[in-house]
């Protein structure tokens, strides 16, 4: 926590005597420009970042976390001081946090879609007319399938 010292509940100055008595006394500190320190991560490191970096933020602000996977990664969830699978995600600085983006490896994508063989289509299917099927693992920016199995 970082803060700058207001004042004492006695009005006294920063640093001032106080006399003891018999009685018991409650003296009260105030600050004020309260910060707290947010430290944020990704794990693994080379699957994806987050942001913002680690810093300093005033009590109770209020910080989107967002969570970037690499190619081939995705986000699984926020873990730490409070956890959630949103991305983003807000979270409310009421004291120190610590909040990592966890990241696993992304399923392969698989589309598989009928090819139309002769006069057997996607349209009409004729009972024990075996479908012709292409599997295509990567597609390029027209639609166009980049990859044949072997």
């Amino acid at each position: 926590m970082q803060a700058a010292f207001g004042s004492w509940s006695d009005g006294g100055a920063a640093s001032h005597t106080i006399t003891t008595t018999a009685s018991s006394a409650v003296y009260t500190a105030t600050y004020t420009n309260v910060k707290y320190y947010l430290t944020t991560g990704a794990s693994p490191a080379n699957m994806g970042t987050i942001s913002p970096a680690s810093g300093w933020y005033a009590a109770a602000a209020q910080v989107t976390l967002t969570a970037t996977a690499a190619a081939g990664s995705s986000f699984s969830q926020f873990t730490g001081t409070a956890s959630n699978n949103t991305n983003p995600w807000t979270v409310t600085l009421n004291g120190a946090m610590t909040e990592t983006a966890q990241f696993v490896t992304a399923a392969p994508s698989l589309t598989i879609s009928p090819t139309p063989s002769g006069t057997y289509g996607w349209q009409q299917v004729h009972q024990g007319v075996p479908m012709v099927y292409r599997c295509c693992l990567q597609r390029d920016t027209s639609g166009r399938c980049n990859s044949r199995p072997r």
